[in-house]
């Protein structure tokens, strides 16, 4: 039995990985919604149906999720698209009868995946943490706060795994792995054979004055993030979900540098 999976938000990094994963299932059918299908990756170009609207058009989302089974979305953007942008989804699968949303209402099963930060970001340019000329590692804090991170292509695929799940429903939390900064600088040294310098930025107090201080800016996005996950705001739980979908293995921090070129660290997060 074939399943329609809809991707609002196809054309963004995460949107195409789960396509992209979710496209090697025979008996999966995607579809995807975005502004502008030029966008759309290569790797699906002719292997999905695409709907073409921006996330206030009721008229092309409701063509887009009408005949899906399951709806995925993987907005990212302001306070009103967040919100409200996912509440238009929300409301349209309830009328169209979806089963389930990713990303509630009594007729819609929704659910939420949660995965803390992506890994890649911690050496990430928008981040400021990794100077690779120099071999810096810069962090904010004390450096033994926990870092709690999943890979870009681990949570895709955590995510396209519980689309298929009619089970899943509710909070979903997926972890790669947990350390220490300054367990991450020798995991980076073991793994790499470099002599890294550690620079401390400030405290997590400086880091919020300071993401206050930059207002509406790209890198507030990522600071905040990172902000939230030092100070154990956006903890995950203790109970994971990652052992409901063995078929796909977390991948730990060692195990995504030994498969990453150092020189590389720096663009893997766009």
């Amino acid at each position: 039995m074939t399943t329609i999976v809809g991707i609002a938000g196809i054309t963004d990094r995460i949107g195409h990985l789960i396509g992209a994963s979710l496209a090697t299932n025979p008996e999966v059918k995607v579809r995807g919604y975005g502004r502008d299908e030029k966008r759309l990756h290569s790797d699906l170009q002719g292997k999905v149906q695409f709907t073409t609207g921006q996330a206030d058009e009721r008229a092309a989302l409701r063509a887009f999720v009408r005949g899906c089974d399951v709806i995925v979305c993987t907005y990212w953007g302001d306070h009103d698209l967040m919100i409200n942008g996912q509440k238009r989804l929300v409301d349209l699968c309830e009328e169209e009868k979806i089963c389930a949303y990713l990303k509630s209402k009594e007729t819609v099963q929704g659910v939420h995946i949660l995965n803390s930060w992506f890994m890649e970001l911690v050496w990430s340019r928008h981040a400021f943490l990794w100077d690779h000329d120099t071999r810096t590692a810069n962090y904010w804090g004390d450096g033994d706060e926990v870092w709690e991170a999943t890979t870009l292509l681990n949570i895709t695929d955590y995510t396209a795994t519980v689309a298929l799940d009619r089970e899943a429903v509710g909070f979903q939390s997926f972890l790669g792995d947990r350390k220490s900064f300054r367990d991450i600088v020798a995991t980076m040294e073991d793994v790499y054979k470099i002599k890294i310098k550690t620079k401390r930025q400030g405290s997590l107090a400086e880091l919020s004055d300071q993401m206050k201080a930059q207002n509406y800016h790209p890198v507030l996005y990522v600071q905040a993030g990172m902000y939230c996950m030092l100070n154990r705001q956006c903890k995950l739980p203790d109970a994971l979900d990652n052992a409901k979908y063995p078929q796909v293995k977390p991948v730990t921090y060692e195990k995504f540098l030994q498969n990453t070129r150092l020189e590389d660290l720096p663009t893997l997060a766009g």
